[in-house]
């Protein structure tokens, strides 16, 4: 939606949305720097901060929805 209304120009950011196969693919895209930033699994972020799931990059959570729930309230 943010791209849809033209948000991202005014940060200037160019935002591509694009569909992903699974969270491991994001992961891995996310630590090759194929993406800048992600919608992503609440652990996801701290796992490839730590290193647990393959290479150690540095992470940062912007803005957190909700912690696993099952909606956004």
């Amino acid at each position: 939606m943010a791209s849809v209304l033209g948000l991202d120009k005014k940060y200037g950011v160019k935002i591509i949305p694009t569909k992903e196969a699974n969270w491991a693919g994001v992961r891995d895209k996310l630590v090759n720097s194929e993406l800048d930033f992600a919608h992503v699994l609440y652990g996801l972020v701290y796992g490839v901060h730590m290193g647990t799931s393959g290479p150690r990059k540095d992470m940062a959570v912007l803005m957190t929805l909700n912690n696993n729930g099952q909606a956004i309230t």
